[in-house]
């Protein structure tokens, strides 16, 4: 029993922290656990589609613990993009309320893409949102940096 205790505290601690964060960084703690939750049944909807393509041989747990913690990396970037505009004096929080919004539509149009895939039997061709958005972001930041520097 004292085990199920110990993880439902741990468990309010790490959420009660994401709100602090989230809140700190005037990002919507809704938003993010939103996003949570999509990466989670897109987590569970891409084990489906692949072991249904590719069979159930193809599910690795090396291929989920890296695609795990890709997402977890992705999660930071809103969070991220408004400390470094904290840090800096900038107003980054419309960058970063909108990176915030686009993952959480790409978690979903992933979701939407495995299960269809999932139903027709094959692959199907998918935008990655994500590297489009890093992509963006990167070049935003490194035009801006070289403007703000002087740098050529």
């Amino acid at each position: 029993m004292e085990t199920v205790a110990t993880h439902a505290s741990a468990s309010a601690l790490f959420k009660n922290f994401s709100y602090i964060v989230a809140v700190f960084v005037s990002l919507s703690p809704e938003s993010y656990s939103i996003l949570a939750v999509f990466m989670i049944v897109d987590t569970f909807t891409g084990i489906v589609r692949s072991g249904v393509i590719k069979g159930w041989k193809s599910v690795t747990s090396h291929e989920l613990t890296s695609g795990i913690l890709a997402k977890c990396l992705v999660i930071l970037v809103p969070f991220l993009l408004a400390l470094a505009g904290k840090g800096i004096g900038l107003q980054l929080d419309i960058i970063a309320k909108s990176a915030l919004n686009v993952l959480i539509l790409s978690e979903l149009y992933s979701i939407l893409s495995n299960i269809q895939s999932i139903r027709l039997k094959k692959d199907i061709a998918e935008f990655d949102a994500v590297n489009y958005l890093l992509g963006t972001l990167r070049a935003f930041l490194e035009k801006n940096v070289k403007t703000k520097t002087n740098i050529k």
